[in-house]
């Protein structure tokens, strides 16, 4: 038997943790790249923000952001350094691992390229990264922790700066997810080979 769209269970309320929200549609996060040069957020941003959280009582996702310079980075991509408009907010946490941008790095001394496995995203992305000094190096164990903690730290950040869930991108080529892509994951250790192994890192960061 069919249901009315409006009197559908997409559109009644739902408790996330803390917080209910007023329907369950979830707007997902999208990257707009428009942050100043320094990774602060703009005007432009603030503005946008503000218009889709008006009136929508759901849960919003941020665009992506870095926990710190060291976790990689992109051009005009968010940094982590709004419930008066009537909705609530999750902010994303990434890192880019291999698809990040090594000049960027090189520009703020932070050579810091790094990925599962020293694997390039393909050959074109090779010069750029040797010519600024920053080839893309395999992760130590120690290199995993740091990146893990720094994920931590950077929820913890979202959330004493007032989002009410903070979030970790494990998707569309970024960091986590290279740890469960053969093409990007090619470790024998306890990060690679099983499933098991392959996902220990989102566990960890959970």
């Amino acid at each position: 038997m069919s249901v009315h769209l409006p009197k559908s269970n997409l559109f009644k309320p739902t408790k996330v943790g803390n917080v209910t929200l007023k329907h369950r549609i979830i707007y997902a996060p999208a990257g707009k790249f428009r942050c100043a040069d320094d990774y602060k957020p703009t005007d432009s941003m603030l503005e946008y923000y503000l218009k889709i959280a008006e009136n929508n009582g759901g849960l919003l996702t941020s665009e992506a952001a870095t926990p710190s310079l060291e976790a990689g980075l992109l051009p005009h991509a968010p940094m982590i350094k709004t419930q008066n408009r009537g909705s609530f907010i999750s902010c994303q946490i990434f890192a880019p691992g291999r698809v990040a941008d090594p000049t960027v790095q090189k520009s703020l001394n932070k050579p810091f390229f790094f990925a599962p496995s020293a694997l390039y995203v393909n050959e074109a992305t090779k010069p750029a990264a040797k010519n600024s000094g920053y080839p893309l190096k395999e992760m130590a164990k120690e290199g995993i922790q740091f990146t893990t903690n720094d994920s931590v730290k950077g929820a913890r950040s979202c959330i004493d700066a007032g989002f009410d869930f903070a979030e970790f991108h494990a998707a569309h080529m970024y960091f986590m997810e290279q740890f469960f892509n053969t093409t990007s994951n090619t470790r024998t250790n306890k990060c690679g080979g099983s499933i098991e192994k392959q996902g220990k890192i989102c566990l960890e960061n959970y």
